[in-house]
Formats: structure tokens, sequence, C-alpha cells
């Protein structure tokens, strides 16, 4: 490559940073004193890593509810294994609603469990949205075979 080649594709690479830093710049969010009507929730923590079966506990599924309380009415999971099937038990004490999420995939025997303990969480707990509410707000069951 010509000098003239390399100096021109070294100005064009630093416009090009130059241009992303400039662009992805924090910026402020905006004051905002309402509430949410609802969110999604997956309390995974930074060393958790369910595909070498590293899930969040309890607590900090509860510690991370709490600091929802008050900026949202509810929370949609994605899943009912794992602890997950603990979040409206948890989010009741704040007033929480919950969407409970079943994660289905082609392990049938999983997607069993997967649904049994979605159903019993809903049935458990009066703060779990019914499921046609649930499903058409927040489409209570989320499978990559329907992408």
């Amino acid at each position: 490559m010509s000098r003239t080649g390399l100096a021109a594709l070294l100005l064009v690479t630093l416009a090009n940073f130059a241009a992303w830093a400039w662009l992805g710049r924090p910026v402020a969010a905006p004051d905002f004193g309402g509430t949410i009507r609802g969110v999604s929730f997956s309390p995974y923590q930074r060393d958790d890593d369910p595909g070498a079966g590293r899930y969040p506990n309890p607590a900090e599924i509860d510690r991370d509810l709490k600091l929802l309380h008050g900026m949202t009415g509810g929370v949609r999971t994605y899943s009912a294994l794992d602890d997950l099937d603990l979040v409206p038990y948890l989010a009741r004490p704040y007033g929480l609603r919950v969407a409970v999420g079943a994660w289905l995939d082609r392990r049938y025997e999983r997607n069993e469990e997967e649904i049994r303990h979605a159903v019993v969480a809903a049935r458990n707990n009066h703060n779990v949205e019914p499921s046609s509410s649930a499903t058409r707000r927040s489409c209570a069951v989320t499978s990559p075979l329907t992408r």
C-alpha cells in the first residue's frame, strides 16, 4: 500500500473512532417521577452463568425486587426454574404483580418441568397475572422454536 493510501486509511479510521466516541458519550437520564407499568426481570448477577449451573439465589432475587419497588408495578420472568419460580412469592411484599414466563425448547422433559413450576407458582401466588392477561401483555410462554 502506498503512503497516500496508508494515510487515507489512518485518517478514515481516526474519523470513525472520533465519530463513535462523540455519538456514544454518556447522556444523563431525564428526571422521571412516575412508575413503569412493568419490566422484564432477569435477576442474574455478574458471576451467574446458567450454562455452568450458577444461578441467583433467593436473597439476590429478593434484593433486586426490593430495588424495583416503587419504580414499577410488575415484573415478567423468562423461566420458572432455578429458583425463578420464587419470584411471585418474593415480589408480594413489594406489591409487584408477576407475569410468570416459561422457556420452552427442544428438551421436552425440561419443558414439562418448566411448565409444572410455572403453573405451581401461578396457583400459589395471588400477585401472578391471570394467564389471558399475562399472555396478551407479555407473551407468558417464550420459545426459540417460534422465532
